[in-house]
Formats: structure tokens, C-alpha cells, sequence
């Protein structure tokens, strides 16, 4: 779903590369016989808070807590 055209055009192409990068890896972890390094999880989970500060900000403004 990442290759859906309304979100390449709106995230742009550093937000597009991060979302890639969770792609492969998560594939690879999944798919692979090897063990995922400590080096590797670190990096797609600083990506992974990247595009999800992306997300938040893009698609969350003016939205109230449900607190108030």
C-alpha cells in the first residue's frame, strides 16, 4: 500500500524512502532465517517514529484530545 499513488505524492520522497526502508526490513525479518541485528531494529524504529511523526502531523492537525 505504500506505492499508493496519493501517498507518494503527499509524503514526498524522504518520507516515501523511510517508509521503504520499514518495508524491506520488516520483510526481511519475517522472511528471513537470519536473526535481526540490534543495529538494524534501532534504525527501522528511529524510521518507523519518522514517518509516524510525519503521519501525526500531516493528518492529525486541529484534532482535539479526547480529554477536552
Amino acid at each position: 500500500m505504500i506505492h499508493e499513488p496519493t501517498l507518494k505524492a503527499a509524503a514526498g520522497d524522504a518520507i516515501f524512502t523511510k517508509a521503504r526502508v520499514i518495508q524491506r526490513q520488516g520483510n526481511d525479518a519475517v522472511h528471513s532465517n537470519r536473526p535481526v541485528c540490534q543495529y538494524d531494529a534501532l534504525q527501522v524504529l528511529k524510521e518507523l517514529f519518522r514517518f509516524s511523526y510525519w503521519l501525526a502531523h500531516t493528518y492529525a492537525r486541529g484534532a482535539k484530545s479526547a480529554a477536552s
